[in-house]
Formats: structure tokens, C-alpha cells, sequence
């Protein structure tokens, strides 16, 4: 029997599948992209409210897709879905309150579990780079576009929305960086979907040696691509911390997750915040013109970054790229 065959089924539903286990029963010949151009409409959610384009990032996020190393069209797909106005409606760990019709005790506490087995096995099989990565590629866009508000939960704010979303990467980094061993010890040793083993070629002997390199190496990336998104983060200009809105942020229902995940560190959390805040945005502060008007085009644009490939004929290349962020697919994708 295959691997695919033996491994634990994902979460079940009786009236509308999530995206992994949808891919998870479907032949392994059938590419992603085949399956949501054909199979999948943008109006569907699941059983737990997200949106298409919530269970697409966390199909990457736990089959470790990362942009420069894999399958870049895998993230093309990201920008198709957005400019077919595919929204996020949460971060990738937020808790989302059952629908209407599971109001009696015994449906709302199988949705609690069921949610629970689901939430743990996204946290068991992400892949931290895959995490930040996301977040760099979304922070292309403009936020206030791409994120949108439940059905079901109307008590927020879309500023909340996405401000939640890159807390939560800001939080998985904090904790792997200040309490790895905490971090190392509430993951299991195996995964279900495994990354490429790099130690295959290698002799048993040196393996050990190998192994620490490789972590060593494994967590300068980390560092490297965590600064590559706050420099992100700050360029993008849609978000600006307030700590008190963090404060009340980790209370709410909704970061559940995360709020159990912190627990006695969110003091050292919010430090970590401070710090960040201090260094990146004072180096904002001092903006050139330029990319204060870049900013200003953003917000004001009708359709940004699609509006930006209609300024092609009168503007450099360079100053495209400028303008969208550094966004490539836009000039890449005709969808």
C-alpha cells in the first residue's frame, strides 16, 4: 500500500469537504491546478467558514511549498484566485465560531473537537519558512482587497482581520526563535507530508555531523526570510502596531490557538513587538517622496496591481516592479 493509502484521513464532513481532505481522496495524477479550475467554485466554503483561498494557503503551508525552491505555480494560482477576488477571511490558526444550525451542546462540542483535530493538524505538519514566505507574497498586494470578514462573525474589524493574520507569523517566528526548545518539543518528529530528506545520499556516519549543519543552516534561513518579511511588512504601509490592539487581540476567542501557544511568554511576545516596531518603523519614518507616492498610487488605484499593467507604455520596467511591489506575477498572469 502507498503512503497516500495508509497514512490518517483528514477531517471529515457530510455536506461540504475542506480543501485538504478533497485533495487528500483525489488521485494523485490530478494536479492542483486542474482540480480548482474545474472542481472548485470561490463562492464554496468548508465546514469551518474558510474560503477557498483560506484552504489553498494552508495546503501550502502543510505540503511545504515554498515560491523560489518548488512549485511556483502553485503561488501563480494565489494571484489567479485574487484577481477573481478570492478573499482571506482568517489567519491560518484562527478559530472561527460553529454556524447557526450547530446550536445544541452536543453538535457545538463535536465542532469544538472536530476544529481542534483540524487546527493541530495544520500545526504539526507547517513549515515555518512556508509561513513567512506567505505572508511576503501577500504583503504584495493591497491588504484591505485580499482579506475579508465572516459570515459568522460580523464583531470584527477587516483592520483586525489581517492585522491578526502577520501577528500570528510574527508569534510562530517569536517562539521558535526565543523558546525553541518549546517550540521543537510540541511538534511531533514525523510528518505526514515529509519534506525532501536531504540526508539520503549521505553516509550514516556522517549523518550526525550533516544534521547539524543543516539545522544550523535551516536557522539562518529562518532569520534571513523573517527580516525579509518585516522589511516587507513596513514597505507595504497598511499596517502599523498598536499594542493595546494586540493586547486585546491575544484575548479574543478567535486566537484562541495562539493565545495557548504563547501562554506565560506573551509578555516577552509583546517586547518582541516593541523591539520590531522600534527598528522597522523608525526606519520608515524617514520615507522618500517616492515611496510615499508609491503608497498614495496603491490606495488611490481603482484595481491594484491589475491598473498597474495599464501604465506599461509610459513607464520603465523598473519603476513597474517599483510600483507593484515587486510583484511579478502581475505581469505574469492574464487571468
Amino acid at each position: 500500500m502507498t503512503q497516500t493509502e495508509t497514512r490518517p484521513r483528514l477531517c471529515r464532513s457530510s455536506y461540504q469537504s475542506n480543501i485538504l481532505e478533497y485533495i487528500d481522496t483525489c488521485p494523485q495524477t490530478k494536479s492542483l491546478n486542474e482540480l480548482f479550475s474545474s472542481k472548485l467554485s470561490l463562492s464554496s466554503l468548508d465546514q469551518f467558514n474558510n474560503t477557498i483561498l483560506d484552504q489553498y494557503l494552508v495546503y501550502i503551508l502543510c505540503l511545504k511549498i515554498i515560491e523560489d525552491n518548488d512549485d511556483k505555480n502553485l503561488f501563480q494560482l494565489i494571484h489567479q484566485l485574487l484577481l477573481k477576488h478570492g478573499q482571506i477571511s482568517k489567519s491560518i490558526f484562527e478559530y472561527t465560531p460553529p454556524l447557526p444550525s450547530l446550536t445544541s451542546n452536543t453538535l457545538y462540542t463535536m465542532y469544538q473537537s472536530i476544529y481542534n483535530t483540524y487546527s493541530m493538524f495544520i500545526y504539526n505538519e507547517f513549515d515555518l519558512d512556508v509561513l513567512i514566505e506567505i505572508g511576503c507574497f501577500l504583503l504584495k498586494y493591497r491588504l484591505c482587497d485580499i482579506f475579508t470578514i465572516s459570515t459568522t462573525n460580523k464583531q470584527t474589524t477587516l483592520r483586525t482581520k489581517y492585522i491578526g493574520f502577520f501577528i500570528e507569523i510574527i508569534a510562530f517566528y517569536y517562539i521558535y526563535s526565543n523558546h525553541n526548545e518549546f517550540y521543537t518539543n510540541n511538534r511531533p518528529n514525523e510528518q505526514m507530508f515529509q519534506r525532501k530528506n536531504l540526508l539520503t545520499s549521505i553516509d550514516q556516519t556522517s549523518q550526525i555531523t550533516t544534521l547539524s549543519i543543516l539545522n544550523s543552516r535551516q536557522s539562518q534561513s529562518h532569520n534571513d526570510l523573517f527580516e525579509k518579511f518585516l522589511n516587507i511588512l513596513y514597505q507595504n504601509g497598511e499596517i502599523q502596531f498598536d499594542l493595546r490592539q494586540i493586547k486585546n487581540l491575544l484575548q479574543m476567542e478567535a486566537y484562541q490557538f495562539i493565545n495557548k501557544k504563547l501562554e506565560n511568554k506573551k509578555v516577552g511576545f509583546i517586547q518582541f513587538i516593541e523591539t520590531i516596531d522600534k527598528k522597522y518603523g523608525q526606519n520608515m519614518k524617514p520615507s522618500t517622496l517616492k515611496s510615499l507616492c508609491r503608497y498614495r498610487i496603491k490606495m488611490c488605484l481603482k484595481q491594484f496591481p491589475i491598473d498597474i499593467r495599464q501604465l506599461n507604455m509610459s513607464i520603465s520596467e523598473n519603476l513597474q516592479k517599483y510600483l507593484s511591489y515587486d510583484n511579478k506575477y502581475i505581469f505574469e498572469s492574464y487571468a
